[in-house]
C-alpha cells in the first residue's frame, strides 16, 4: 500500500482540502460547489484553447494567402 492512501484517507475524515466529507461519507455542499466552479473553470479553459487554436488555424490560412497573392 502507497504512502499516500493513508493520507488521503484521513483528509477525507478531517474534511480537509477537496475531500470534504460529512460523518455518512457524502460530499458536503461546499464541496459539490467547489466541483461546480472547478468545472466551469475547465468548461471556460477549454472554450478558450479552442478558441486560440482557431484564430491560430485561420491567421495561418490568411497569412499562406496574402504571401502566395503576393509573391
Amino acid at each position: 500500500m502507497s504512502d499516500r492512501a493513508p493520507k488521503a484517507a484521513g483528509a477525507a475524515q478531517r474534511g480537509d482540502g477537496d475531500a470534504a466529507m460529512d460523518g455518512g461519507g457524502r460530499a458536503t455542499q461546499g464541496a459539490v460547489a467547489e466541483d461546480a466552479a472547478r468545472a466551469a473553470r475547465v468548461r471556460r479553459n477549454a472554450w478558450l484553447l479552442g478558441g486560440c487554436a482557431v484564430f491560430v488555424y485561420l491567421g495561418y490560412i490568411a497569412w499562406m494567402f496574402v504571401n502566395a497573392a503576393g509573391g
